[in-house]
């Protein structure tokens, strides 16, 4: 019958246990039921400065990392409840943001989650501080942006169509630079003093207006200042006065500053394209970091004669391989939000081929799916489950050379997605309790489709063997 995606190696299982909380690319601690930290992974000691020989106990933690003392009873109070409902409801531990003094003296801001193991918790840090900071920056210039426009300056005009006379106010004068009534102004000097590549869609616009071609007279152009440059204004007029028989004898209207709020407004633009190139470069150095940790671990399986060892190292390279070609198709995206998971599928799936060249060549992969773009913090659970599930099935399902083949289907209704793998091998034991699995693929698949999708999970055992996982996307 089929056995387990992972044997596990030789060696006492709290090594092997902090040895695979290293290789995990997020600061990671580790505290047990007697509030002791048992051990920090090396990211954790680069984020704040603190080694495990810092932390002896979670009180010396809470005094170093909280010296403030309010802030500290505050910080235990709330972290003491998380833990509580985290133990009581099997949830993960809810993410929260916290203000954390490092060795060095820095403050930073994290956001921290984690898990409970029994009477232990395994806490996640992620430094969120240039990000909140950038956010807090936007929202200042936002609001200087608003305020700039509602401080903005009016200048009113009146055009008397008959006598082809036009009347503008201080304000007119003022928003260009000039002293109150020093230009002559008139209508073929207005539009002479609009820039040459808004002059004619400027002057079609009141033309049409004029004759009753259009409801509404309201456009924006560049007009010179009196320090010769052009800045932008928004003209907006309606109809005073008309004659009996509707034609228009007097327009009046206003001109609008908008010059800071275009300037503004290309800024805003440039600023989005460097956040959506720096969103594209994180992506692209989080899936180099990850080919980098698959290189270190094959070079690992090179060095070793273990086939056990070999195996283990395999499968977290599959691991790996799996989580980095979400970030790179994240990067390829013209989404930063979501991926097309349909093709990451396929992708995917041909590459898990690749790697088992020898039960792939007699097994066939059959791949249907309905059109889906799926967001990142579903897309790499979900990437996980499909890794572990197809090995499986490559590495167990099919022995003694037997063909067979591997189906992924994946069908979405409203805001629900079944994904759904199958195979017709040889199946599992009719006793098999994915919750009680001592495989920790399979314990991978359980834990992620339940805790982290927040899923539901249906299990048929043979005939075909198949797992089919729904949650909301």
């Amino acid at each position: 019958m089929r056995g387990s995606i992972v044997n596990t190696p030789p060696g006492p299982p709290e090594d092997r246990f902090k040895n695979l909380i290293q290789l995990f690319p997020v600061p990671l601690a580790y505290v047990n039921q007697d509030e002791q930290f048992e051990f920090v992974n090396d990211r954790f000691t680069r984020l704040f400065g603190y080694t495990i020989h810092d932390l002896p106990d979670l009180d010396t933690w809470w005094s170093r990392a909280y010296p403030d003392e309010l802030y500290r009873n505050a910080i235990r109070y709330n972290w003491a409840n998380l833990i509580r409902q985290a133990s009581r409801t099997g949830a993960d531990i809810q993410t929260h943001s916290y203000t954390i003094t490092c060795k060095n003296g820095d403050q930073k801001i994290i956001q921290i989650s984690g898990i409970t193991i029994g009477n232990d918790f395994l806490a996640t840090f992620e430094d969120v501080t240039k990000r909140l900071r950038a956010e807090q920056a936007l929202r200042e210039s936002e609001e200087r942006f608003s305020f700039s426009l509602k401080a903005g300056k009016l200048g009113a005009w009146d055009y008397y169509i008959r006598d082809n006379r036009l009347i503008c106010d201080n304000g007119f004068y003022l928003m260009l630079g000039y002293k109150p009534g020093s230009q002559r102004i008139n209508m073929q000097i207005l539009f002479e003093m609009i820039h040459a590549e808004d002059r004619e869609r400027a002057r079609a616009a009141f033309q049409k207006f004029v004759a009753r071609h259009s409801e509404v007279y309201d456009i924006e152009y560049r007009i010179r200042n009196a320090a010769g440059e052009y800045q932008w204004v928004q003209s907006r007029g309606d109809i005073m006065e008309h004659d009996g028989t509707g034609n228009a004898l007097r327009i009046t209207g206003v001109h609008i500053d908008i010059n800071a709020s275009k300037t503004a407004a290309e800024k805003l633009a440039a600023a989005l394209g460097e956040k959506e190139i720096l969103l594209k470069e994180i992506h692209h150095r989080v899936k180099n970091n990850m080919q980098t940790i698959s290189s270190l671990l094959y070079k690992q399986r090179q060095y070793s004669e273990d086939p056990q060892l070999k195996e283990v190292l395999d499968d977290s390279i599959n691991r790996v391989k799996a989580m980095a070609l979400i970030h790179e198709q994240m990067y390829r995206s013209a989404s930063l939000a979501r991926i097309n998971f349909v093709d990451y599928i396929k992708e995917f799936s041909q590459r898990l081929y690749q790697a088992y060249r020898q039960s792939a060549m007699r097994v066939e992969l059959v791949v249907e799916s309905d059109d889906v773009h799926m967001p990142i913090d579903k897309s790499i659970p979900c990437a996980l489950i499909l890794n572990e599930l197809i090995t499986n099935s490559l590495k167990y399902a099919f022995p003694d050379n037997r063909p067979g083949k591997i189906c992924v289907y994946g069908k979405v209704e409203d805001d629900f997605i079944t994904l759904t793998v199958e195979d017709d091998g040889i199946g599992f034991e009719p006793d098999f309790d994915l919750t009680q699995t001592r495989s920790l693929g399979l314990y991978l698949v359980y834990n992620i489709a339940v805790r982290q999708l927040q899923a539901s999970l249906e299990i048929n055992l043979a005939n075909p063997t198949r797992f089919e996982i729904t949650f909301k996307i």
